[in-house]
């Protein structure tokens, strides 16, 4: 009995390995500045009302102060003020967005967040309502604008970002609110084959 259920433990990881293409990417860590570092992880999902292909951009921030510090990362974050967008083909070359009908969108109002030390926080970034499809997959980063990657072309993307927030110039000494300005590593964007 215990050799039958190992058996069919191995068959069950081997046909979940046969599935192919892994639909969630994490990228790699940005340089470390003030105590804060972030990166960007991609998943691809289906939105099952219209059966339609969406990637969700995730930002994953860290502040690298040891458990016993003190010190707090205050963030003032607005995706469409705060970063900045690149995708790639396999080749290098960049792509532009192509202007999208959109019926409702995520709030342009900055978020006030905090990461307090040796933590870190993830949060969607992806905007919403800029509509899908069955056969090409959505990326929609920026409002009114989105790239779409058809299933059939079995090329290989990545996104970069860039993260930049100004200091505020409000008189004000927050030592605790971080400015600055993280490049983010490309990440390959998960693109389903048909």
């Amino acid at each position: 009995m215990k050799k039958n259920t190992i058996v069919f433990l191995i068959q069950l990881l081997i046909s979940f390995a046969a599935v192919g293409e892994t639909l969630e990417q994490v990228g790699d860590w940005s340089e470390t500045k003030n105590y804060l570092k972030a990166r960007l992880i991609l998943r691809h999902r289906v939105t099952p009302e219209v059966e339609g292909n969406e990637t969700l951009a995730y930002l994953e921030l860290c502040n690298t102060c040891p458990p016993q510090g003190t010190i707090i990362r205050k963030i003032e974050f607005s995706p469409t003020h705060a970063m900045s967008f690149c995708v790639k083909n396999a080749n290098g070359t960049p792509i532009a967005p192509k202007p999208l009908f959109c019926s409702t969108f995520m709030s342009t109002n900055a978020l006030d967040l905090a990461v307090p030390q040796d933590g870190t926080l993830r949060f969607c970034i992806s905007m919403n309502g800029g509509g899908v499809s069955r056969d090409e997959t959505l990326l929609y980063l920026k409002p009114g604008e989105g790239w779409y990657f058809p299933h059939s072309s079995n090329e290989v993307y990545t996104l970069s970002a860039t993260l930049t927030l100004k200091r505020k110039k409000d008189g004000k000494l927050d030592t605790a609110r971080w400015h600055g300005s993280l490049e983010l590593p490309a990440v390959r964007i998960p693109v389903p084959s048909d």
